[in-house]
Formats: C-alpha cells, sequence, structure tokens
C-alpha cells in the first residue's frame, strides 16, 4: 500500500486527479515526523498547536475541515 502511495507524489491534482488537501499539525504525534503529513503537490495547511485527536474534537479544528470541504 506505501509503495502504491509513493506512487502517486507529487500529487498532480485536476483534472488528472481530484484536489487534495493535507491538514497537519507539528503537535501531532500520531504521524511521525509530524511534517510527513504534507503532501507535495497538494495544498498543504499547517494547523498551530493541534494534535491528531484535535481534528475530531476541538470546534475551530472542524471548522477548518468544513471550510475546504466547501470550497471548489
Amino acid at each position: 500500500m506505501l509503495e502504491r502511495l509513493a506512487r502517486q507524489v507529487p500529487w498532480r491534482g485536476p483534472p488528472e486527479q481530484p484536489r487534495l488537501v493535507a491538514l497537519w499539525s507539528r503537535a501531532d504525534v500520531i504521524v511521525l515526523p509530524a511534517r510527513s503529513a504534507a503532501v507535495d503537490g497538494a495544498e498543504n495547511i499547517e494547523r498551530e498547536g493541534l494534535t491528531h485527536s484535535a481534528y475530531l474534537l476541538l470546534p475551530s479544528a472542524r471548522r477548518c475541515v468544513l471550510d475546504v470541504l466547501s470550497r471548489d
């Protein structure tokens, strides 16, 4: 699986692939190193101070996800 994912980088994006947005944080202790959550070719949004689980728990993190999903 990891090899298949690696072949997709850098992400080409539209029209060949869907738009990809990677939300990441230096405070993440699940994805290590945290910077590896960013994807070459994607729109990478660093959210300062958020842990991996904060994306599910904090309203500000959910708003960020909803904002990204609402864009064209």
